[in-house]
């Protein structure tokens, strides 16, 4: 093909609708007259369900499922202006079952962004930039867990007078740090072992149940 005349293309799994819309956004943006054509792929094991998927949950399985019925000869038209018209037929509920829901996140004033373009020294209270990323509530709160071996014994006389006074000459550094959730924390903290082998890089929820270990740890800490 002469150069020059190349076919804008895109090839992607499937996803929530609003980020296949989001994907398709980015191909031929610049609204040249050529033919651009995506194609979508699909595990087998989630066409049916797809409550399992840590990204798009159920949202997934719907919107493959409604890309099958609105497809044409095995086409789906996603320009702005034809899926927009296809999604005016749609009762808010079914267009709620195509998206992922979203989370509310605090409103960003004018002080927060004084206070994140000051890097050094860092601003004191300096804004949690996590509740404006991923919004409040979602997934499991997390703690910075830091090791060192240079406080006293926790037995001695004003162990803990030297611990804070040792901290304060050398505080922990963001490199020293292990970001655990807070559950996990609470569970070594009353003696247990917790499971590290079965945390994941993704965000879920506190379990109902804990794990009991016969296993006790005698834990000193900082809190």
């Amino acid at each position: 093909m002469a150069l020059g005349h190349r076919q804008p293309g895109l090839v992607t799994e499937c996803a929530s609708l609003d980020a296949l819309r989001q994907r398709f956004g980015r191909l031929n943006r610049g609204g040249r007259k050529l033919p651009a054509r995506g194609i979508i792929v699909m595990r087998g094991d989630q066409v049916k369900k797809s409550d399992d998927d840590p990204v798009y949950g159920p949202a997934l399985a719907a919107t493959w499922k409604w890309l099958c019925k609105q497809a044409h000869q095995g086409e789906v038209n996603f320009g702005v202006v034809a899926m927009n018209r296809v999604l005016q037929r749609l009762r808010p509920t079914e267009i709620a079952r195509l998206r992922v829901p979203t989370s509310h996140a605090p409103v960003m004033l004018p002080a927060h962004v004084d206070c994140w373009v000051q890097t050094m020294p860092e601003p004191s209270p300096s804004p949690d930039v996590s509740l404006f990323l991923h919004g409040p509530q979602r997934g499991e709160p997390e703690v910075h867990l830091c090791w060192r071996a240079d406080l006293s014994p926790a037995n001695e006389a004003r162990a803990e007078d030297r611990w804070t006074n040792t901290l304060v000459l050398c505080p922990p550094a963001a490199a020293e740090c292990l970001s655990v959730p807070l559950w996990r924390i609470r569970e070594w903290l009353r003696g247990g072992q917790p499971q590290l082998l079965s945390l994941a890089d993704v965000e879920a929820r506190e379990p109902e149940t804990e794990v009991e270990s016969p296993a006790r740890l005698r834990v000193q800490a900082l809190c």
